[in-house]
This record gives C-alpha cells, sequence and structure tokens, in this order.
C-alpha cells in the first residue's frame, strides 16, 4: 500500500517538474508590444472630433439609487455607422452645484440616423444617488442628481469616412 502511495507521489512530482515556463500564467515582467497593439488598433479604428460630435444626440438617461449602471439612448444623426463615443457628463444636485464630471469612452455599434441604448459603469461608487427622473427609491435615504452629457469624440472604422 505504502509502495504504490509512494509512486503515485513519484508521478506527481515528476509531471509537475516536466511544465515549461510557457505553462506558467504568473511570470513576472511581463511587457506588451505597444507598436504591435497601436498596427491592430489604429488602422481599423479612428476617432473623430471635428463637428460630426454635433450630430450625437442624448435622451432618456437611467440610473436608478442601487444601479452600478447608467444607461441612456444615443442618436446619431451623423452620415457614418458610429463604433464608439468618448462622453462627458456633468453631475450636479438639485440646486446646481457639481456631484462629479466623468469622461467615458463606450463601444457601441450605431449605424447612421437611428438610436441606440448604451450603459456604462456609474461614478457611483457606493450606490447612494440616483437620477431625478429615473423611479423614486422606496426609501427616502438617496440623493437625486441632474446630469448633463456631451459627446466629446465618435469612433469609428477609417474606411467609413
Amino acid at each position: 500500500m505504502k509502495t504504490k502511495f509512494f509512486s503515485a507521489i513519484l508521478i506527481l512530482i515528476s509531471v509537475a517538474g516536466t511544465i515549461s515556463a510557457k505553462d506558467i500564467t504568473t511570470r513576472k515582467k511581463l511587457r506588451v508590444d505597444r507598436k504591435k497593439i497601436e498596427k491592430e488598433t489604429v488602422s481599423e479604428m479612428d476617432t473623430l472630433r471635428n463637428g460630426l460630435v454635433s450630430s450625437i444626440e442624448f435622451a432618456g438617461f437611467d440610473k436608478p439609487l442601487r444601479s452600478g449602471y447608467e444607461t441612456v439612448f444615443v442618436t446619431n444623426r451623423s452620415p457614418i455607422d458610429i463604433k464608439g463615443l468618448v462622453i462627458e457628463c456633468d453631475y450636479t444636485d438639485l440646486s446646481g452645484r457639481q456631484l462629479h464630471n466623468g469622461t467615458y469612452t463606450v463601444a457601441c455599434d450605431i449605424p447612421a440616423g437611428q438610436t441606440r441604448q448604451i450603459k456604462f459603469r456609474t461614478w457611483d461608487s457606493q450606490q447612494a444617488f440616483y437620477y431625478r427622473r429615473s423611479s423614486k427609491p422606496r426609501r427616502a435615504d438617496g440623493t437625486p442628481f441632474d446630469v448633463r452629457c456631451t459627446c466629446r469624440a465618435i469612433i469609428t472604422t477609417k474606411n467609413n469616412r
């Protein structure tokens, strides 16, 4: 019985010894080849910061009290298809004092002339605030806020222009 046990241990040790450095997933000092990444992403995607950003409209913002996400409907009134947006949101309390200002890069697929709902993580990490036009919380312990969203950049494919 002991012989089988020890031979099983020896087999496990010999198998464990054959693991190569390629198999170890917790390697240290890994480096990213930025040139390779730039070639892959920049060649396919492009960011537009010109007059087309004014053709993006936001409506129907929603962020309930205990939600970890914010949603908004985005209408693409531009002549190009959109693959992503850079959105700046200015959050204020009902007196107009600024609570937070955040810039979000959101991947989305919005064809020209159409509307889509987008979703992104909320700035409210403690989930203590709710958008004033969202559903009222059952308890009165949440703080209402107002928001103004502005499109700062459109991300599209280069061949789309």
